[in-house]
């Protein structure tokens, strides 16, 4: 996929060489540019993942890692002996708080949102800004943050200019893109885009790409649970969808089916993690024991599990370059 300095750079070229023929300058028999401009064709799935542990900040007993950027920056959060959480990012695997809270998502900025209670946080360059209360859940390139006021049962956005705006068509935004695009659980309490597209099943869409390609679960009955492409193009069933990356990569978890409850089973260690992709179907993920996968970006994907005292939850990023 083009990125916008790839982008910039090619139409840099071709603007250039526009300019010296229409000015008598180069013919148009010019040689073409040294550089070809770059492929639209997605990269090969990783065949391997390199897993990197992602410790709570010193003195505390658990982590939980929610979701990662371009730069391999992970934001979550680390309980202390207490159970309070303390909102957490990574850089290089090395956690830093950011304050009492929960970090749920991070742009590719670093901005990171989350919440201390019922009050909605962002995080950015030092500085913590109070977005009022309720509970965001993603933030896009632009800052433009989403998620849900539960007193209200109504689907919200907020930004430095505008405050905190009603999403209209939701009641409760789970993700946006970067392109605007705001989805999660509709007002008819089925999946959807958010006033714009209802794909009129029950369930949500958890996870939206620049495409506008929607991943999610079909049911909210987990035990019935299908990881769905929507409108109607299932990965699995027993299995939630929770992310997706520009490449139409989709990680979730394979739940399983006994009679224990799918709950109970992901607590057993029974949940097996994926990422999924047209050209190669399912790929289990190499988490450890109970992974579970909360977010993708690139070839980054990030959740938590069980690490080798078989007690203590950790973070883990996968990185497949």
């Amino acid at each position: 996929m083009m990125n916008k300095e790839s982008l910039g750079g090619w139409l840099g070229i071709v603007w250039l060489v526009f300019t010296l023929t229409s000015c008598g300058g180069a013919p148009a028999s010019s040689p073409p540019p040294t550089q070809p401009p770059p492929s639209n064709q997605p990269p090969a799935m990783p065949t391997a993942w390199t897993v990197t542990d992602l410790p709570p900040l010193d003195g505390m007993q658990t982590s939980w890692a929610h979701a990662v950027n371009a730069s391999r920056t992970v934001a979550g959060y680390s309980d202390d002996a207490l159970g309070n959480a303390h909102a957490t990012v990574w850089e290089n695997g090395i956690p830093r708080e950011l304050g009492l809270g929960i970090a749920v998502a991070i742009n590719d900025s670093g901005t990171v949102v989350g919440n201390s209670g019922a009050d909605a946080l962002m995080w950015q360059a030092g500085a913590v800004t109070n977005m009022g209360q309720w509970q965001p859940y993603g933030i896009n390139n632009a800052g433009l943050v989403v998620g849900s006021d539960p007193t209200n049962a109504t689907a919200s956005s907020w930004s430095p200019n505008t405050g905190l705006q009603i999403v209209s068509g939701c009641i409760d935004a789970l993700a946006i893109n970067n392109k605007g695009q705001i989805a999660g659980i509709t007002n008819q309490v089925t999946a959807g885009i958010c006033g714009r597209t209802d794909y009129q099943v029950p369930g949500a869409v958890y996870a939206i790409n620049d495409s506008g390609m929607a991943v999610g679960v079909e049911t909210f009955e987990l035990d019935n649970a299908d990881a769905l492409v929507f409108p109607a193009d299932d990965i699995e069933v027993s299995a939630l969808a929770t992310g997706v990356n520009q490449w139409g990569w989709v990680v979730g978890q394979e739940i399983g089916e006994d009679p224990v409850g799918a709950w109970k089973r992901r607590l057993m260690g029974q949940s097996h993690p994926f990422v999924w992709s047209k050209d190669t179907g399912i790929q289990w993920l190499p988490m450890p024991p109970n992974g579970y996968v909360k977010g993708i970006h690139d070839k980054f994907i990030v959740g938590y599990g069980v690490i080798a005292d078989g007690q203590t939850i950790h973070g883990i990023l996968l990185d497949g370059r």
